[in-house]
C-alpha cells in the first residue's frame, strides 16, 4: 500500500475518495482505511466462496434427504433459507469487482 502513496498525493484532487473525507485529511489515513476495506471484501469473497462449495458438496445428501420425502414445516425452512441466502450470496458477487480500484485506475 505504500506504493499507492505517490500517485495518491499526485492525483488526489481527481480522486473520487476527496467526497468522502475532508480536503485535509491525510493520505496515509486514507490509504490504511482503503488498504482495510479492500481486505475486508477478500474475506467476504473467500466466505462467498465456502458457502457456494459447500452448497455444491453436499447438494446430493440435500436430494436423498429432503427431495426424495414429503415436505415438512422443516424441509420448507431449510429449503427458504438456503436458496434464499445462497440467491444472496450470489448476487453478492457483484460486489466484489477488482477493476474498480487498481493501480491503473489512478495511474
Amino acid at each position: 500500500m505504500a506504493s499507492l502513496l505517490p500517485v495518491l498525493s499526485a492525483h488526489m484532487s481527481s480522486l473520487p475518495l476527496t467526497r468522502f473525507f475532508p480536503p485535509d485529511f491525510p493520505i496515509p489515513d486514507i490509504i490504511t482505511i482503503v488498504g482495510g476495506l479492500l481486505l475486508s471484501n477478500d474475506f467476504g469473497l473467500a466466505a462467498t466462496a465456502i458457502f457456494i462449495y459447500d452448497c455444491v458438496l453436499t447438494f446430493d445428501r440435500e436430494v436423498n434427504l429432503f427431495w426424495t420425502t414429503r415436505p415438512t414445516g422443516a424441509s420448507i425452512l431449510f429449503f427458504l433459507i438456503r436458496y434464499t441466502s445462497l440467491a444472496f450470496e450470489v448476487a453478492s458477487l457483484a460486489e466484489f469487482n477488482p477493476s474498480v480500484v487498481s493501480d491503473e485506475t489512478y495511474a
